[in-house]
């Protein structure tokens, strides 16, 4: 079995990139994520943080995962993000003072992380954020 592979990825339109992207989810308070929802429908939140968007709070996991579905498919159907129709693997960097954390971004067989070959990001460092 293939551990990782490339995949089509949905990405933002450039004419909308600036408003998809959202700072570290760590970073921000859920009032701090509730102001940049409101004041950015095509934030990438409404996807990631649907509690955010339901009445119901953090009470029903199962409706989060389907409203963070039916956003993802509207920000699609909407034009905000676009398939690349082309496996690739992603690499991205993100630079903050002295510090730079390199990532790749790749489809990942689930049987990894219970096998022992894929460790969560938590289990990466002896301290974790």
């Amino acid at each position: 079995m293939t551990l990782i592979r490339p995949f089509a990825a949905h990405l933002p339109v450039p004419a909308y990139a600036a408003d998809v992207v959202s700072p570290p989810l760590g970073r921000l308070t859920t009032r701090e994520w509730l102001e940049l929802s409101e004041e950015n429908p095509h934030s990438f939140l409404h996807v990631i943080r649907t509690e955010i968007d339901t009445e119901e709070g953090g009470s029903d996991p199962y409706l989060h995962r389907t409203t963070g579905r039916v956003r993802l498919r509207q920000m699609i159907d909407t034009g905000v993000l676009r398939s690349t129709n082309r496996p690739a693997y992603y690499v991205y960097r993100i630079c903050e003072g002295e510090t730079a954390a390199v990532g790749l971004v790749a489809e990942v067989a689930v049987a990894g992380y219970g096998d022992g070959r894929i460790l969560r990001h938590e289990n990466t460092r002896e301290a974790t954020e």
